[in-house]
């Protein structure tokens, strides 16, 4: 076993031998980060606090490690290191990113396996010989229960992107149905590599596939990218006379707000998008051209059949 800090601290200084931390409660997990570029600090007595209960204390920062080693030690550690040590201590605990999409398949496979009917699809971008392995490019997966509710729900899908923050630059798509309860009802998910039209295509064939199964008279409700506005046009359940496509207002409002910077413009846009008589719409239009010309123009070029407040 490696020396101890204050063990070190008695052969090469004159300066008093601190504590032995192995006696600390604290417990420390050796990292050789600290030993190779942090030299005073041997690798097993100086590191990221707490590593055994980090399952139950995922909420340890930067500054938790700065601290803990201060007060432990006495030493000032460069949040760099400090940040490249809660980096390893991560990867120690939960594994790395590459571990973990390495344990997808059989995390989904044991999903399908206890609840039968869920439904998996996968879409590879190719095989690597060298490895043996297949490189994900999507991931479809929708669960059983939530198949079945999808009967007792309105025929309205609302679909949406999110950005997964992680190494890897990886987005999640959601399709979510609401019931007469007005409560949400998760329907597909799928990790894919960006937002674009190949994906989102992908994407809509799964959930018409596996969750629509012919069922008419649908309404899709989305954003307004591009890509998706593609794939939409393009598939079978969501265009007339099978079903209809339209926008999320809270979309609308969002983007049209990123675009004039206005709060009180934004506020009437919603109220324009949530009328359903169309004297009050224009009433609300005519209001918004007297303020903004340009926010004006900017909703006018948007068709307005395509809005819809249910999101």
């Amino acid at each position: 076993m490696a020396e101890t800090f204050a063990e070190r601290g008695a052969e090469t200084s004159s300066e008093p031998a601190l504590p032995d931390l192995n006696t600390q409660p604290t417990f420390y997990r050796s990292i050789p980060f600290f030993q190779q570029t942090f030299p005073e600090i041997p690798a097993d007595s100086v590191d990221v606090p707490n590593l055994r209960t980090r399952e139950m204390q995922p909420l340890i920062w930067n500054k938790h490690i700065i601290q803990n080693v201060k007060d432990q030690t006495g030493y000032d550690v460069p949040y760099q290191k400090a940040w490249y040590s809660l980096k390893m201590a991560r990867e120690i605990v939960y594994g790395t990113w590459e571990s973990s999409v390495q344990k997808l398949p059989a995390y989904l496979g044991a999903i399908q396996k206890y609840n039968p009917g869920t439904i998996v699809e996968w879409k590879h971008k190719g095989f690597q010989a060298s490895t043996g392995k297949y490189v994900m490019g999507y991931v479809f997966w929708a669960f059983k229960p939530c198949i079945d509710g999808f009967q007792f729900c309105r025929n309205v899908i609302s679909v949406d992107g999110t950005h997964l923050y992680t190494k890897y630059k990886y987005k999640l798509l959601i399709a979510a149905a609401m019931d007469g309860n007005q409560q949400v009802l998760p329907l597909a998910f799928a990790v894919v590599d960006e937002e674009t039209y190949p994906s989102w295509k992908w994407f809509l064939q799964q959930l018409s596939r596996h969750i629509i199964r012919g069922r008419r008279g649908m309404c899709l409700i989305s954003d307004r990218h591009g890509g998706l506005i593609k794939a939409v046009r393009e598939g079978p359940d969501f265009v007339s006379p099978h079903g209809v496509h339209r926008y999320c207002l809270r979309h609308v409002c969002s983007n049209f707000n990123s675009t004039i910077k206005n709060v009180v413009l934004k506020d009437l846009c919603w109220q324009a998008g949530s009328e359903y008589q169309l004297r009050k719409f224009n009433r609300i239009m005519d209001e918004i051209k007297k303020q903004d010309v340009k926010a004006f123009a900017y909703l006018d070029a948007i068709n307005k059949g395509k809005m819809d407040s249910f999101s």
